[in-house]
């Protein structure tokens, strides 16, 4: 049983991988534009280019601290944020995050809704 849920989990986070290069967003950088994938936290990562910015997502490896350390980077990106759409996108991306973290935290929950999706797609034999 530990064998298939560690590759469920495995399947999903490769399934959410895609999902999160799929979230890339761009807004404006500011002046420390880079072409590098910068780690902030594990789970998060952002890319600093000229004209934008690209976050990237993992949220099944979100802790407690990086959320913080997210929602302390996107607090300093909107501060400097030139207008109220990109305000307003920062604050999307730490809502974004703080409500996946919740979701992902309760290791119950996660184990059942994997084990839910595994039978419904797999169902055991009866007999």
């Amino acid at each position: 049983m530990t064998r298939v849920l560690a590759l469920l989990v495995m399947t999903l986070s490769m399934l959410l991988y895609g999902y999160a290069n799929s979230m890339s967003s761009g807004t404006p950088g500011g002046p420390q534009d880079k072409g590098d994938w910068v780690e902030l936290a594990p789970g998060m990562r952002y890319q600093i280019k000229e004209g934008g910015v690209n976050l990237e997502y993992t949220p099944p490896l979100f802790t407690e601290e990086g959320v913080k350390r997210f929602e302390t980077f996107t607090r300093d990106q909107a501060a400097r944020a030139a207008s109220e759409e990109e305000k307003e996108f920062w604050n999307e991306q730490i809502a974004f995050v703080k409500e996946q973290y919740t979701n992902w935290a309760d290791e119950d929950r996660v184990v059942k809704i994997l084990e839910y999706a595994l039978l419904s797609r797999f169902p055991l034999p009866q007999t």
